[in-house]
């Protein structure tokens, strides 16, 4: 433990820290261990996103560690209950755009705000930590003497515009108005919020000049997403080509991975000739399943332990046309030494400042030439593999990054003191 003035400290998330399954909760999880070692630390659950089994998880992945639940999404407040009700899209939007707050920050009440603030004096913490923009409100309440930083992951305005594109892309206009309204409520949130805190982080480095040009003067900089890289022997070094198995990793349920994935399926595999593309990741909806097909589109499930899905493939992609933050499951293939081929969208900022170990291409024509590039020459599949396993050993390992994590909060502290 820390032998600095403040001894205890309070961390507000919106999912359960886990050091498995969704990319959100892994974070998550790195900043409570990186907080943990400087602070007697309280998370502060505010459940927006349900993980399966989670409290037993995380239990096991952060024993003796104090947890509250405070909210939910079911105690949204009235007027965007009454807005989600609504059964004509045109009336929503009009509603919606009269709302003006991120419907992730609809379950942020007078009451949850209240409750925030009574835990934070109750557990004597002289330190908050927030966990995604959406939550900022939640230390509206606690006392201004209390340090404060906050982690957004990625700028939301820029992640809802990609959406926004995307959409209107599809002719889906209705959806493309909402995701822009999003956009909008989001940089209100961030201009309303975000000059309380001393130390405001993002998982992509070129967010930070995005978000810097909009509100200046902020206490920005980058702090990358971590994974965890297994030992060379849980690995099978890749000296022939794994059969022609791509692989797709992620959450099912985030918009960005199922429209990249049908973009992928429809527009590139068909190109991509004798290739099965194994998908790991919970409940698939319908519009995926509709396209399984065995030794040609295979769902995997949630998978724990994913070394052997990664020891079978020859690649893997992330085709996300849309979102932001830093693409774990690029991270992930990295650690396990197996090459990527990406969208632009998806390798923004991972790539910028260290050699990539992939390939990216935008169209549906370059993405199946690269694949089938890295298909037909396994010896440069290889040399990726290894040079991603080095990159992500050196810099993205989740030790790596928790020290990361305690030197920020170490400098809040010295910086106020100053």
């Amino acid at each position: 433990m820390s032998s600095n003035r403040i001894s205890r400290a309070v961390f507000i998330t919106p999912v359960l820290p886990l050091w498995s399954g969704m990319g959100l909760a892994m974070r998550a999880a790195v900043q409570l261990s990186g907080l943990a070692r400087a602070y007697e630390v309280t998370v502060i659950l505010v459940p927006v996103i349900v993980t399966d089994n989670g409290l037993q998880r995380f239990s096991a992945d952060f024993p003796n560690t104090p947890l509250e639940v405070i909210g939910g999404p079911e105690e949204a407040d009235a007027y965007f209950t009454m807005i989600s009700r609504l059964r004509d899209p045109a009336e929503q939007l009009l509603h919606f755009e009269r709302y003006g707050n991120p419907s992730l920050a609809a379950s942020i009440t007078g009451k949850v705000v209240r409750q925030v603030a009574a835990c934070v004096e109750r557990r004597g913490a002289g330190m908050v930590h927030v966990f995604r923009s959406y939550l900022a409100a939640t230390i509206d309440d606690v006392p201004g003497h209390i340090l404060r930083s906050i982690d957004l992951d990625e700028d939301d305005v820029t992640s809802f515009l990609s959406l926004a594109g995307v959409h209107a892309a599809s002719g889906q206009s209705l959806a493309a108005r909402l995701a822009i309204l999003e956009a909008a409520a989001f940089d209100r949130l961030l201009a309303q919020k975000l000059r309380s805190f001393r130390a405001i982080t993002l998982a992509n480095q070129e967010d930070v000049p995005r978000l810097a040009s909009r509100h200046p003067g902020l206490p920005l900089r980058p702090l990358s997403n971590c994974v965890s890289v297994p030992h060379l022997n849980a690995i099978t070094p890749k000296s022939r080509p794994a059969g022609r198995n791509i692989l797709f990793v992620g959450s099912l349920r985030y918009m960005p991975n199922v429209d990249g994935l049908l973009w992928f399926i429809r527009n590139v595999l068909p190109r991509i000739s004798g290739a099965r593309l194994r998908i790991v990741g919970h409940a698939p909806p319908r519009s995926l399943l509709a396209h399984a097909r065995k030794g040609r589109v295979e769902f995997m499930g949630y998978v724990e332990d994913l070394a052997p899905a990664y020891r079978d493939a020859a690649l893997a992609i992330a085709p996300m046309r849309s979102g932001g933050g830093t693409r774990l499951k690029i991270l992930e293939a990295g650690a396990h030494g197996v090459p990527v081929v990406a969208c632009p969208q998806a390798a923004a900022g991972l790539w910028t400042t260290e050699p990539p170990w992939g390939l990216i291409a935008a169209s549906a024509h370059r993405f199946s030439l690269a694949c089938r590039h890295l298909l037909e020459n396994p010896h440069e599949a290889v040399r990726l593999g290894r040079r991603g396993r080095h990159a992500v050993r050196l810099r993205h390992s989740c030790e790596h990054i928790r020290d990361e994590w305690t030197s920020l909060f170490h400098e809040v502290e010295k910086e106020s003191e100053v």
